[in-house]
């Protein structure tokens, strides 16, 4: 459910005597319209399919009395000389009708109409009274009204902000530290509730933000300058009205961040010394060097940003600048001349592109805010040479939160990523192992899902896998967040006392690669949407595990498991690894209890080893591939050399493949006898397979689609299956 602002009267929040009361509703699917009530024959509803920005809104229809509206009722904070501004988005169908507000706070007040000209669209209201006295703790009632003129008209209301300031007008007297009272004329640093004001005249500090920083709204008169550092964020209650400029700075491991709630320049009616219609900004974004640590993975911030306008600050090779888009059809990366660049046109917000400087520096984006949720459009081209694969990024410039723990975890965002785009929105994973996104590092991929909090940082671009038939990807304003400071995509640690994690790491040839394992509470041993991760298939992946129950065969990047039985797991571990080349397993992250034991167990070796207390160190003779020779144990006990060997036999066939795979075969003493039986219970395959490899592969060339029962046997080791050959 969205936070609001000033929460209604049931639910009363209290500010400090200095603050402006704030409300924000949107009427999203989840919120309702709880704290409204309907007067005077008006009937309200809340629709779950109209909506300006994201579907929610209330539905009002008139009847017969020229009185009739929707009331709701709060606890004032507003002072002497506040602004009080009212406004929400509204349309009817009925074109030419007309809608006002109404609020009493000791009197009763009339901003004024707002004209809805044509029949189904949305109109911005927008209405402002100064207060005449102080006002702190009066109830604040606040009407909205229907045409009177027009009493069975239909009508829908949407995102509805009341906002109360006191004017604050920066000079610089001090220095450019927009912290410091002594710059700012009412002598304090501006809260979520001030109207902040920028001019021009006898300035010569521009403010500069530092630390994290609130407004309750901007206005920026022409030639004025706004500067966020990197690293730090400013949230705006309410609009934003840029006639000068807003830069937004980053490092390569840190990025301003900015958060308004929706509103543009319309929000203030009338102001002539104001030129621009829309919110200008720009993003000085960081980008990676094309040497190292190599390419980048960026999308624009901002809205309406030109290709041909940020060729000049990229790598230059030939004829060829450094940025392209990602071609899941044919699995390729494009790289633009100047003259595609410019027929390329205007980035699209969501979409993710290829990206490099010459030697890793800032790209300026100059757009628009994108005020509103971002919708983009993802396929899946699976099969032949074509992939599942897409190249998004967030589009905003603020960070967004990745998944449920980091929605958790936020103060003021209300919905997430991978939530919305796999349960409210079901558009994410070719299988649903791929309920994740893949993050570029610079050298490697990371795989983050629901098992840890993470978030996206401005502009940052991410791999995600389409449904079949493909979709449509969803970037919710309620998944905006002010974090403050950190890399591209940030992970929280946690310290929740029922939660562990382990990552396990393979090191050869200077490079290093990890697979991730979380104990969770309610976590499975079999796949776990949104918290079992496949392998990212477009880079090698030479460490992974497997599932501890109905393994299909899919190497997976992040397993989660449940808590409760951390101290009786058996996990397979998949190594790939060069022969003739040392290589080392060891324990990147831990947060397991001291009492948990993390044992490595190489099962043709006969060993055990205690990796709390030592790393694993192998020179493969030849190599090494698969799983069924390693093998994580956590355990409550101490191991060693002479305890029995993991004997793993394993058969499965991915759906893309023409084969069937047998595991584990070098672990077995024996030979192993395979048997393969159709629908009607007839044998359509026998063969015997050695114990000399691991992993072997058996033709399904010439056999029938349908349902099969393949059977294994080696020595006491008996495994029957059902598979489906397609």
């Amino acid at each position: 459910m969205k936070k609001i602002y000033l929460l209604f009267l049931f639910l009363l929040s209290f500010f400090f005597i200095n603050s402006q009361t704030v409300i924000n509703h949107s009427f999203d699917l989840n919120d309702g319209i709880t704290g409204w009530t309907n007067h005077n024959a008006m009937t309200d509803n809340h629709d779950n399919t109209e909506g300006k920005t994201s579907a929610g809104s209330i539905e009002l229809v008139g009847n017969s009395n020229v009185n009739g509206h929707i009331k709701t009722t709060f606890t004032s904070t507003f002072e002497t000389g506040a602004t009080v501004r009212i406004m929400f988005w509204a349309k009817s169908s009925t074109a030419g009708v007309r809608m006002k507000t109404a609020y009493t706070l000791g009197a009763t007040k009339y901003p004024g109409w707002v004209t809805l000209t044509n029949a189904n669209t949305w109109y911005l209201y927008s209405g402002a009274v100064a207060a005449t006295s102080n006002n702190v703790g009066d109830t604040f009632t606040l009407k909205i009204f229907g045409d009177n003129s027009v009493l069975d008209a239909t009508y829908w209301v949407d995102d509805v902000v009341v906002i109360g300031s006191v004017n604050n007008q920066w000079d610089g007297s001090e220095s450019t530290a927009w912290e410091t009272a002594a710059n700012w004329s009412a002598g304090t640093v501006p809260t979520n509730h001030t109207r902040v004001l920028i001019p021009t005249s006898d300035i010569t500090n521009w403010p500069v933000i530092s630390s994290a920083a609130k407004a309750g709204s901007i206005r920026t008169y022409n030639g004025a300058n706004l500067t966020i550092n990197a690293g730090v964020g400013l949230t705006v209650s309410g609009n934003i009205q840029p006639a000068g400029n807003i830069i937004l700075n980053s490092t390569s491991n840190s990025y301003a961040s900015l958060k308004s709630h929706g509103f543009n320049s319309q929000g203030e009616q009338g102001t002539a010394d104001v030129s621009s219609t829309a919110v200008k900004l720009k993003y000085n974004r960081y980008v990676n060097g094309v040497g190292s640590p190599g390419w980048d993975m960026i999308g624009s911030p901002l809205a309406g940003e030109a290709f041909s306008d940020i060729t000049s600050s990229l790598a230059i090779s030939g004829s060829m600048f450094g940025v392209g888009p990602y071609n899941n059809s044919n699995n390729t990366f494009a790289t633009y001349t100047s003259g595609e660049a410019t027929s390329a046109g205007t980035m699209t917000s969501g979409q993710g592109f290829q990206m490099s400087t010459s030697s890793g520096t800032t790209v300026p984006f100059v757009g628009t805010y994108n005020m509103g949720d971002v919708t983009y459009s993802i396929t899946n081209n699976n099969g032949g040479s074509g992939t599942q694969w897409n190249l998004v990024s967030n589009p905003y410039p603020s960070y967004i939160c990745l998944n449920l723990p980091a929605d958790t975890a936020s103060s003021d965002a209300s919905q997430d990523f991978l939530t919305y785009n796999t349960a409210t929105s079901d558009v994410l994973g070719d299988v649903d192992s791929e309920e994740a996104v893949y993050a570029w590092g610079g050298s490697s991929y990371t795989t983050i899902n629901q098992a840890s909090a993470a978030y996206i940082a401005p502009g940052q671009g991410f791999f995600v896998s389409s449904k079949s038939g493909g979709g449509t990807l969803n970037f919710k304003r309620a998944m905006q967040t002010t974090l403050q400071n950190g890399d591209d995509f940030i992970s929280g640690d946690t310290t929740d006392p029922d939660r562990a994690e382990l990552f396990i790491s393979l090191n050869q040839n200077s490079i290093e690669r990890q697979t991730k394992l979380f104990f969770i509470e309610n976590m499975t041993d079999d796949l776990d949407p949104g918290y079992d991760a496949a392998v990212f298939e477009l880079q090698d992946n030479p460490i992974y595990t497997r599932l501890v129950s109905e393994d299909e065969g899919i190497d997976m990047s992040i397993q989660s498991l449940n808590f409760t039985e951390i101290n009786d797991k058996v996990i397979p571990l998949g190594i790939n690894a060069e022969s003739g080349t040392e290589a080392t397993i060891s324990i990147s992250y831990n947060t397991t209890n001291p009492s948990t034991y993390v044992y490595l167990e190489d099962a043709i070796e006969g060993t055990f080893t205690n990796l709390k207390e030592t790393d694993f160190v192998i020179t493969p003779d030849s190599d090494l591939e698969g799983i069924g020779r390693f093998f994580i144990h956590t355990s409550s006990t101490t191991m060693s050399n002479e305890d029995t060997s993991t004997n793993l036999l394993n058969v499965y066939k991915l759906e893309r493949n023409n084969f069937i795979t047998v595991e584990g075969l070098a672990t077995q003493s024996n030979t192993t006898n395979l048997k393969l039986y159709n629908i009607l219970g007839s044998e359509v395959l026998s063969t015997t397979l050695a114990n000399n490899t691991n992993t072997q592969t058996i033709s399904t060339e010439g056999l029938s689609a349908g349902i099969y029962v393949i059977k294994l046997e080696s020595g006491n080791n008996l495994l029957t299956k059902k598979l489906i050959i397609k």
